[in-house]
């Protein structure tokens, strides 16, 4: 750790994730103004200053903890998987992809960030989303509405960010301020009545965007947030799920009639021409795991050419789980998922309420996308990670301290 006098400073790499995370829901836009990525940059530079902290401000200590060793041992194997890989051409571009973000997340769980720490690139987190927000309602032309069911769109020069990825960075921010506004009772009105905004600004754009899966992760995030001290807040769960049975025909009709078809009861249960691909493609590819195929998986990169063979007009499972074991098999799903249960559970004994549910409302949002090429995945994990990592130094310290 730096110091300065009887001050204990940050690691460098501390900032480097700030900026990371204030960047975030920027991708997008940033990527169209060049030719390079600026969050590409930010990122190869945080790793950068992370390595530079375990030279220097941790003597070589590296903390190689169940998530380091199984993450390493999970991103390893996806590279072996190029061995009984029938689709090269894929494997080499996805497993690229999840070897520079597994990379950053392993160099990150390596470091021993203090509780301090964390609340910094919580705070840049929630920044970020804000500044989103900001950008979206004031910016002229940062947003458009699509052709088709009139939804939200975040646009990026010529293109545009799909819209669950943008619910998805949405719902980042919203996790943390909704803890913060459920659960600070002291603080100031004017106070709560920004974060109150913010967490009404996240629903909103959430609503415009036409995400189902937003908006159901974003009432677990809730359950999660509430649960977190269910003897206060049981009065409160009851009001807030009678009101949402009360209020909700009411908002449907206020949408756009396009816009408003996503969310009927007959789209939200599959019952819809535009949701029936997907439970087409789901039962697709589960078909294809067969014999020693449940095991291992047909190689990383596999589903999406695999999808493209069950559904023409579609190459994307649309299902992070399912993308994941026909991709892995049984074995590479049991790694990665071991390291999300094992962080959540921590979360969830250290008492860090609002990590565990941005962890829990990005693994809801991957029953319908892919994640593991997105950075709002990885970054929901780096946060875990740094929440658990600093609950365990904030033990450590405590027990110096006392001896």
């Amino acid at each position: 750790m730096f110091t300065l006098g009887n001050h204990k400073l940050m690691h460098l790499s501390t900032y480097g994730l700030a900026l990371f995370f204030i960047l975030l829901p920027f991708e997008y836009p940033l990527a169209a103004i060049g030719t390079q990525s600026i969050l590409m940059l930010v990122g190869v530079a945080a790793m950068g200053l992370a390595v530079l902290d375990l030279i220097v401000a941790q003597n070589f200590k590296f903390h190689f903890s169940h998530r380091v060793v199984l993450t390493i041992i999970w991103i390893v194997y996806a590279g072996l998987t190029a061995i009984w890989c029938n689709y090269q051409a894929a494997y080499s571009y996805f497993y690229m992809m999840y070897l520079r973000n597994c990379l950053m997340f392993i160099l990150i769980a390596m470091i021993d960030y203090s509780r301090r720490e964390a609340f910094v690139v919580k705070k840049s987190a929630v920044l970020g989303v804000g500044l989103l927000m900001l950008y979206m309602t004031f910016v002229p032309g940062a947003t458009r509405y699509s052709n088709y069911q009139h939804r939200l769109e975040l646009v990026a020069g010529n293109s545009n960010l799909d819209e669950n990825y943008l619910a998805a960075i949405l719902l980042i921010g919203f996790g943390f301020v909704l803890y913060w506004l459920i659960n600070q009772k002291t603080a100031k009105l004017k106070f709560k009545a920004i974060a109150l905004l913010y967490c009404a600004g996240c629903i909103y754009y959430i609503f415009a965007t036409g995400s189902r899966s937003g908006l159901i992760a974003a009432m677990i995030i809730l359950i999660v947030v509430l649960a977190g001290n269910i003897k206060k807040n049981t009065l409160a769960v009851l009001m807030l799920a009678l009101l949402v049975i009360v209020i909700y025909p009411y908002v449907i009709e206020l949408l756009p009639a396009d816009l408003a078809s996503r969310y009927s009861i007959a789209a939200l249960t599959g019952n819809t021409s535009e949701s029936s691909p997907r439970l087409y493609i789901w039962a697709g590819l589960l078909g294809r795991l067969k014999g020693i195929r449940v095991l291992i998986g047909f190689g990383a990169g596999s589903s999406a050419p695999i999808t493209r063979e069950v559904y023409v007009n579609n190459a994307a499972a649309h299902n992070f789980y399912i993308g994941q074991i026909v991709e892995f098999g049984i074995i590479g799903c049991g790694l990665i998922f071991t390291v999300i249960a094992g962080m959540g559970k921590q979360l969830l004994r250290n008492k860090d309420i609002d990590c565990l549910a941005v962890l829990c409302g990005t693994m809801v949002m991957g029953m319908f996308l892919d994640l593991l090429t997105t950075k709002f995945f990885w970054a929901s994990m780096m946060l875990a990670c740094i929440f658990v990592s600093a609950s365990k130094s904030e033990y450590i310290d405590n027990l110096e301290e006392n001896e």
